[in-house]
């Protein structure tokens, strides 16, 4: 574990560049198996971190943080128990994460397990959605504590849908049950709390000023309805990216820019 505060960013801008110290960049990733790059080669987190480095011309210290299978709950968690995490999110200049497809993976299986209760077979979805919202909010606050927009590189990514074409051809629950927004077929429904989740997101990142990378889009195009694992973002598990899907959303991160270091 290092100490909190050993950062000096100088912020000199030289050649269209930010100057850190005598180092580069201090970044540090926060997340799930996305960011740990489980499977790939190379995940979207060291794809950003090369990108970081290539772009300021300086090398970049990289704390990944990235757990495999951590929900909303453990990140928030995480934040608000683990000095490592409160050192590294405090030192650095770049701070990136994911979370929640585990929060959607959960609900989404008992849900098509028919085990997810209620009528509608759809109360653990909206208890799911309101856990992910008033942690994705704790999250936030956590990160934002330490870190200011004013001063570092903050961005978070949504959620994308891996299971779009199964999804689009089940349907686990009779439509004459489904009385509320969520109705038709397995990925109407499921679509409908995704959404929900992503506009949880989006409506933090407006107000609390940072940027969003918009990987549901990119992955499931504008209608949420394109299957990821014909574009060949997703691999042989049928959930994680491939090296072509953490290429993509290294590339949508990159594509945010730097402010406001420049």
């Amino acid at each position: 574990m290092r100490t909190a505060g050993l950062l000096v960013c100088v912020g000199a801008i030289v050649g269209g560049g930010t100057l850190f110290g005598q180092g580069g960049p201090e970044y540090t990733a926060l997340g799930d198996s996305l960011a740990t790059g489980y499977l790939a080669q190379s995940g979207y987190v060291a794809r950003f971190s090369a990108d970081l480095q290539t772009d300021f011309g300086a090398p970049v210290t990289l704390y990944n943080l990235g757990q495999n299978g951590y929900s909303s709950g453990n990140l928030l968690n995480a934040l608000q128990t683990k000095a490592a995490f409160q050192a590294d999110i405090s030192a650095a200049n770049v701070v990136t994460w994911d979370i929640g497809l585990n929060d959607f993976r959960n609900a989404r299986q008992q849900y098509k397990n028919k085990k997810c209760r209620g009528k509608d077979n759809q109360d653990c979805l909206r208890a799911m959605l309101s856990s992910f919202t008033t942690n994705w909010n704790g999250i936030a606050t956590e990160i934002l504590t330490r870190r200011s927009t004013a001063d570092t590189v903050i961005r978070a990514m949504d959620i994308y849908d891996p299971w779009t074409a199964a999804d689009a051809r089940a349907n686990s629950t009779p439509d004459t049950y489904e009385t509320g927004s969520a109705r038709g077929n397995d990925f109407q429904v499921l679509e409908y709390y995704l959404d929900a989740m992503n506009s949880t997101i989006a409506l933090s990142a407006m107000n609390d000023g940072f940027l969003v990378a918009p990987v549901h889009t990119l992955y499931n195009g504008s209608t949420g309805a394109e299957d990821p694992v014909a574009k060949g973002y997703i691999g042989s598990d049928g959930i994680h990216p491939t090296d072509l899907g953490h290429q993509a959303i290294a590339d949508a991160f990159r594509s945010l820019g730097y402010s406001p270091l420049r």
